[in-house]
């Protein structure tokens, strides 16, 4: 969404942007959720990354970007299926895991929005113009399982092609049977109503699959098997399956960064990798007018 859309939701008096000691309240708040999973990861040794803007947020200011809402972790993909295990036994009823099952059986009691995992904390609300309430959204973070990727140009990018369809069809779905209010605000412009439609158009046409089904497909595909040439890739990130593939050398083994005045893992060749997904000038914040605005509907903290 363009920032001329973003400032659009200004014209619902139900949505708001966040004020700084609300945004400052908000990271605080993630920032405890992720040392309750950094520390039961620790404690197993399980590898968990700082990732995405939470990784460029500790290089280029020694903790989050200063108007971020969000924490992103990377973890193996072997290591995410042992985390909500991990968080019930060390902080029984705290945390949820949200994640879409391998193998989905019947209507989920909660619809997912995302196709990757989230770490939310009980007891807590954040619902942002761009959720939806049946959603159930609360104060969470992001984890990205990362997979091995297939060795040969062809079959890369045939999973590629089948994970981001999978992604795509997920969420043309989910606009199908829910809408936010932020999406009907952005749908106020030509552009935007346009793009709406078309979206909730191919929903309809493939919602014999509910959004959670076409996440957990993407998964299966994204952890198959494969003879891999030692790469790893976070298949559903922003920059999709081709765009998020690293060596193995720049993850592995955990590098360490300082986060908020804490020591955090992170990738082997952080820099490197902030590099590649950022472009050169990463270490450079851009100027006000392209930072990302905020804007909720309801915003409570952890009890």
């Amino acid at each position: 969404m363009s920032a001329r859309d973003q400032v659009r939701l200004n014209g619902d008096p139900a949505v708001r942007e966040l004020a700084p000691e609300e945004l400052a309240r908000l990271q605080r708040a993630l920032f405890a959720i992720y040392r309750d999973v950094r520390d039961a990861c620790a404690r197993r040794g399980m590898d968990c990354f700082l990732f995405g803007g939470s990784a460029l947020g500790a290089e280029r200011h020694g903790g989050f970007i200063p108007w971020d809402d969000d924490m992103d972790l990377a973890m193996p993909r072997a290591d995410c299926e042992r985390l909500e295990s991990a968080l019930e036994e060390d902080f029984p009823g705290r945390y949820a895991v949200v994640a879409p099952r391998r193998v989905p059986a019947g209507p989920r009691a909660v619809p997912l929005r995302y196709p990757f995992l989230k770490v939310r904390r009980n007891g807590t609300e954040m619902l942002g113009a761009f959720d939806h309430p049946d959603e159930r959204p609360g104060l969470s973070i992001d984890v990205f399982p990362l997979d091995a990727v297939p060795a040969g140009r062809f079959r890369r990018k045939i999973r590629g092609m089948l994970v981001d369809a999978c992604v795509f069809l997920g969420g043309c779905v989910r606009r199908f049977r829910r809408t936010s209010r932020g999406e009907r605000l952005s749908a106020r412009s030509v552009r935007g109503a346009l793009l709406l439609g078309a979206r909730k158009t191919v929903g309809f046409v493939f919602s014999f699959f509910d959004e959670e089904r076409w996440y957990a497909l993407s998964h299966r595909i994204a952890s198959a098997p494969c003879r891999t040439d030692g790469f790893v890739t976070a298949a559903q990130g922003s920059k999709r399956y081709a765009g998020e593939i690293l060596p193995v050398p720049m993850v592995f083994p955990a590098g360490e960064t300082v986060f908020c005045g804490e020591k955090c893992p992170t990738f082997h060749d952080v820099r490197g990798y902030l590099a590649k997904r950022y472009g050169p000038d990463w270490a450079t914040p851009p100027p006000p007018e392209a930072r990302e605005r905020h804007f909720v509907e309801r915003f409570r903290g952890a009890p």
